[in-house]
């Protein structure tokens, strides 16, 4: 074991040297330097020296358990103890580096608790926490500052009735505050999102970090990384996001309106740093507020919310699809009009009787999780194929469930545009996977540009199958292996050599809104729910 790790050491001994190295930086070059680069070096330190023991560690488990002499390899049972060690150990470390860096790490964090087979429990228990529990970044008068210069006044006042100083919500690049506009500004209740200074230049020195930490450990990951970082970056410019909001917005909610809410951007306010919108009153992330009706009902039923939760869960799992039929739509507003009916015969009765018979108010409805899922599903593909232009950032954080039963889509700073004839490939991409036509699914995935060291069709197709359609059965992801397992081995045995920058966001997406299910122990396909939009993007261009 020693001599194996030696050479693991070896390996990552420049790292090591160039973190080591910042230490004997003379104090006087040190004070030379700019103080957003500083900045940028001790980020960097506090990375590495968290990420290399973490990784050091593991890595030497990993071959204890998987490549030592029999003679003294572990069992099965005696591995998973020792990788718990680990995971008590580690987990505490990489979240107060997590929460102290915040940046891209941050938003790591929010990707990586959106599915629980990527992380272990310790970890994914405070990693999801960080969708819309992040720890605030900026004090209300650094807030404040930030408003006032980059809308050139020099009191709120001038612009809001009202600003109220506790955030709302605090995410990886920004804050988010609840304000109201003066009557000459509309009289509107608006959310304000606030940008801290420097936060454009720390994400450059993370992904930097981040890249040369993948290329060492998780190669299969860089190219992806690249093009998540070209569509990262143009988070930082609120105006930009504002036209996106407004664009989309415009484009699916007059189709859409009845089932989701996006807000209305006041681009005559926002600037580079400063986005003033609609506020969304009522509005709860999609989980929780589907936890919260589990709850109040549990409570009303005299009921644990777990008991509830399961027979939830097993009720959405014995469903083929996520969409009603037409006979299940009708039960369910059948089944809403008679209690709503009920509702005001009480109400009639309390009234007349002075409170003494019935009740006031309204019985509360069971939100319907299918529904509200296959609506999420349908709505990102028509941006793909319908309008080309799509919100490649649909994690739970950012989709509320509101009080009338709409979603709430939010957060438009990772807009990703398609060029028609790159759609057309998408489109015809998600008719071959979903018909689990292999030869024209590789015909039409080389020709997006996807290139391996080998080009193994077996890897390629189990690849895409995962990013873009299911992670359902062994013929995607065999079964004992985990998502990093399976990634890791497809790795191996094909290395990646270039994958098309719009069909990383596309599968990103899709990966994204599964996770989503999955969070209710439903795996669905992704081309069940995108096929029809494909196959019109493809009609109206004569092509199908």
């Amino acid at each position: 074991m020693a001599a194996s790790f030696g050479s693991t050491g070896a390996r990552y001994l420049p790292l090591l040297m160039t973190v080591g190295g910042l230490g004997a930086v003379p104090a006087v070059a040190w004070h030379r330097v700019d103080k957003q680069d500083r900045d940028g070096f001790r980020r960097s330190l506090t990375f590495w020296s968290t990420a290399l023991p973490a990784f050091a560690a593991y890595k030497a488990v990993e071959w204890y358990a998987e490549s030592s002499p029999k003679s003294i390899r572990p069992s099965p049972d005696q591995a998973s103890l020792l990788y718990e060690s680990l995971h008590e150990k580690y987990s505490p470390v990489v979240r107060n580096a997590t929460v102290a860096l915040r940046g891209f790490y941050l938003k790591a964090s929010q990707m990586m608790s959106l599915r629980d087979e990527f992380l272990p429990k310790q970890y994914l228990e405070w990693c999801r926490k960080m969708q819309d529990q992040a720890p605030v970044v900026m004090t209300f008068a650094e807030a404040e500052q930030v408003m006032k210069r980059e809308l050139g006044i020099t009191d709120l006042s001038e612009i809001f009735q009202l600003v109220d100083p506790h955030p709302v919500g605090s995410a990886s690049i920004g804050q988010c505050y609840r304000g109201v506009l003066r009557e000459e500004y509309g009289g509107h209740e608006v959310a304000i999102k606030v940008q801290p200074e420097n936060i454009e230049q720390q994400f450059r020195a993370d992904l930097s970090s981040c890249r040369a930490f993948c290329k060492m450990a998780l190669p299969q990951l860089v190219q992806p990384l690249d093009e998540i970082e070209s569509q990262f970056l143009t988070e930082f410019d609120y105006r930009l996001e504002a036209e996106n909001m407004e664009e989309i917005r415009e484009k699916i909610m007059p189709h859409w309106g009845h089932k989701v809410v996006i807000p209305k951007s006041h681009l005559n306010l926002c600037t580079k740093r400063v986005l003033v919108m609609e506020y969304l009153r009522g509005g709860t992330k999609l989980l929780d507020g589907l936890m919260d009706f589990l709850r109040q009902e549990a409570a009303r039923q005299g009921r644990p919310v777990e008991e509830l939760e399961r027979e939830h869960v097993e009720r959405l799992r014995r469903r083929k699809n996520l969409s009603h039929t037409t006979a299940e739509a009708y039960k369910q507003t059948l089944r809403k009009a008679l209690v709503r009916s009920l509702d005001a015969l009480r109400a009639a009765a309390y009234v007349c009787s002075f409170g003494t018979v019935g009740h006031w108010g309204l019985t509360p409805l069971p939100p319907n999780t299918a529904d509200l899922l296959a609506t999420v599903m349908k709505v990102h593909g028509e941006q793909v194929f319908t309008h080309g232009t799509f919100n490649g950032d649909p994690h739970p954080g950012n989709i509320l469930l509101m009080p009338d039963g709409r979603l709430g889509l939010i957060d438009f700073g990772q807009v990703k545009r398609l060029d028609p004839s790159f759609r057309e490939h998408m489109a015809r991409l998600v008719i071959a996977l979903n018909e689990h036509d292999d030869e024209t699914t590789m015909k039409i995935l080389f020709a997006t540009g996807y290139r391996h060291k080998y080009n193994d069709p077996e890897i390629a197709r189990r690849l895409i199958a995962f990013w873009l359609d299911r992670d359902t059965s062994p013929d995607v992801i065999p079964e004992g292996m985990n998502i990093h397992q399976f990634l890791e081995e497809m790795e191996k045995r094909d290395p990646a050599v270039s994958i098309s920058q719009d069909a990383v966001m596309v599968c990103r997406c899709s990966v994204m809104i599964r996770s989503l299910a999955l969070a209710f122990g439903l795996r669905v396909r992704t081309t069940d729910y995108w096929r029809p939009y494909a196959e019109a993007y493809l009609r109206s261009r004569g092509s199908l």
